[in-house]
């Protein structure tokens, strides 16, 4: 069991944020057993080392959870704003949200075949940043990543057929 706010991040902005150290796991875990709504209150940056931390706050409790961002490439980074979103505004709007962006590319792709202004890019790129909240609500990035790659072989197969020559290897 943690000591509620016993670890300080000397922030750029807020000076001391004091909280318990912890993992996204933990943090669910923790929203399990409450049954209450910990908020996501932005992410704290230590000052001089440059590590990043997300912050939440469980206000009954008084106590904030910091879960260390991990900096090692764009993608890690990404997953943890991504995870910040999910926590912030939760599973089932993000989902409403993952409709919603669908429904617009949709709507932009037939924009564009009609010969009217579209904005497909900025669509795609909405459906992309919620499909990759989904991997996170639904917890199945790695099915999804062999999903693809097994389709990605099919369509080469099917290609090939078409061709009349052999699959890439």
């Amino acid at each position: 069991m943690m000591k509620p706010n016993d670890f300080c991040v000397n922030d750029v902005n807020f000076r001391c944020v004091w909280g318990s150290r912890t993992t996204w796991d933990a943090l669910n875990e923790i929203q399990k057993e409450r049954k209450e709504k910990i908020v996501f209150h932005g992410t704290v940056e230590e000052r001089g080392e440059g590590s990043r931390y997300a912050f939440f706050r469980d206000d009954e409790q008084g106590i904030n959870y910091l879960i260390p961002i991990q900096e090692s490439g764009q993608q890690t980074q990404e997953n943890e704003i991504f995870k910040s979103a999910v926590h912030w505004w939760g599973k089932e709007a993000q989902t409403d949200m993952m409709i919603e962006e669908m429904a617009e590319l949709t709507k932009a792709i037939l924009n564009e075949r009609r010969g009217r202004d579209h904005n497909i890019a900025e669509e795609m790129a909405d459906v992309r940043i919620m499909l990759a909240q989904m991997e996170i609500i639904f917890q199945n990035a790695g099915e999804v990543e062999q999903r693809f790659r097994e389709k990605i072989a099919r369509l080469d197969q099917r290609l090939q057929e078409r061709r009349g020559g052999a699959a890439h290897e």
